[in-house]
């Protein structure tokens, strides 16, 4: 453990070698070593303070660190805290201890100070308490901190200050890292395992092979077109157990919604962020896991162990993003600046609101008769209809939102 705390701190060691400690030591420390040593992991990885609000140790920088700038920090960092890491490995082990807990301050959240006034999520409701200094902070598990760190990472007001373009977004750490946790905790219809062997490649080119893909293809398909998301995925899920996974898939999708989602319904309560949009790069972000539910919501998941709890998952997932992504969506058509840039929320919510576009509709392709038509539709109906009415204010409201912003459009430039 002490030569972890050493990496950690030393100014002269490269993230490579520090990585590279980690990963060796890691293996042979108890869960309660385990437990000191992971919120300074964190805090290095994230560049986050410590509960003083100094900092210590060293800062990554992981908002700078891309495939194509810095291919071996790229690497070194997805081997130690991908979902086949040892990192992870780690936190799945002790996040079943009751006792062992976190501190997260409520600083790092979106709108800690409105939880401070009194505006507490029902997230936070039993895990929020005040500490020894009279200040607000969460007590997490371990998988709950690991995630809250990742997640509000990219929202925290000192990342955004200093975020680069990221006009490359795919070749970036955090977003290969957030694919990986998708395809992890929501795996989707697959018959090749995954290993970082497969997705990156040591070699010095720029064009980076993941799924079989091309990078820049990859990119393009994912996160910039309407083109179909590719159904390879990672399959490591299927060596959990399937009770603890379908846990953790449940606690990420919360956190998710609440941290990224529910952005627009907290600045309901705060003047200052009401008429601010929420950030390109996260509406981005959302679009990738929008599209990656629909793909999820629409597998084929018989051939999962437990194939039960997976098919209550796609029930949840729906149950859990439905409302918030309403507001969230509702709030940027609102507020979005009516310029060409409008297209990125614009493209959102067509991507929510065609959950059709994710599924297998081939099954029906042979259907020549001329019933074909109807019996067509009544699968539809019977299929999508449900969703459909859930989700009714997202065809209606917002729609008649979206009129009234686009009639302002400036079409001569």
């Amino acid at each position: 453990m002490d030569v972890i705390v050493l990496s950690l701190n030393s100014t002269e060691s490269s993230i490579v070698s520090i990585t590279e400690q980690i990963i060796k030591v890691l293996p042979t420390l108890s869960e309660e070593e385990f437990s000191i040593v992971l919120p300074q992991i964190i805090r290095c990885v994230f560049g986050f303070p410590n509960e003083n609000g100094t900092k210590s140790g060293r800062d990554w920088r992981l908002r700078y660190i891309s495939y194509k700038s810095y291919n071996a920090e790229f690497l070194a960092i997805r081997k130690l805290i991908s979902p086949d890491g040892i990192l992870f490995n780690k936190i799945t082990v002790i996040n079943q201890s009751e006792y062992i807990k976190f501190s997260f301050p409520i600083s790092l959240l979106p709108d800690g100070k409105l939880i401070c006034n009194g505006t507490v999520p029902p997230l936070y409701a039993n895990i929020l308490t005040l500490n020894a200094n009279r200040t607000y902070e969460l007590k997490l598990s371990a998988f709950q901190y690991f995630m809250f760190s990742y997640l509000s990472f990219i929202s925290s007001p000192h990342t955004m200050r200093n975020l680069p373009s990221w006009s490359d977004m795919g070749n970036y750490i955090y977003v290969t890292l957030f694919q990986d946790y998708l395809n992890y905790l929501l795996p989707l219809e697959t018959k090749k395992k995954y290993s970082l062997e497969d997705t990156c490649s040591n070699k010095s080119n720029t064009s980076l092979n993941v799924f079989g893909k091309s990078f820049t293809t990859f990119c393009n398909k994912t996160f910039l077109t309407t083109k179909e998301f590719p159904k390879e995925s990672l399959s490591s899920a299927l060596n959990v157990e399937t009770k603890d996974h379908y846990l953790l898939s449940m606690e990420f999708m919360r956190i998710l919604s609440e941290l990224w989602l529910n952005f627009s319904q907290l600045s309901l309560y705060n003047d200052r962020n009401s008429q601010q949009p929420s950030p390109c790069i996260i509406v981005t972000l959302i679009r990738m896991f929008v599209k990656h539910t629909h793909y999820f919501c629409a597998s084929n998941v018989d051939h999962f162990s437990n194939s039960r709890s997976y098919i209550d998952l796609q029930y949840a997932i729906r149950e859990i993003v439905h409302l918030p992504m309403y507001y969230y969506i509702q709030h940027n058509v609102t507020v979005w600046p009516v310029d060409e840039s409008f297209r990125i929320i614009l493209e959102l919510w067509l991507s929510y609101i065609q959950p059709w576009r994710y599924a297998n509709i081939h099954e029906f392709d042979d259907i020549t008769d001329s019933s074909g038509d109807q019996i067509l539709l009544n699968s539809f109906h019977s299929i999508w209809g449900p969703f459909v009415s859930t989700n009714i204010a997202c065809y209606t409201q917002i729609f008649v939102h979206l009129l009234s912003r686009l009639i302002r459009f400036d079409l001569l430039n």
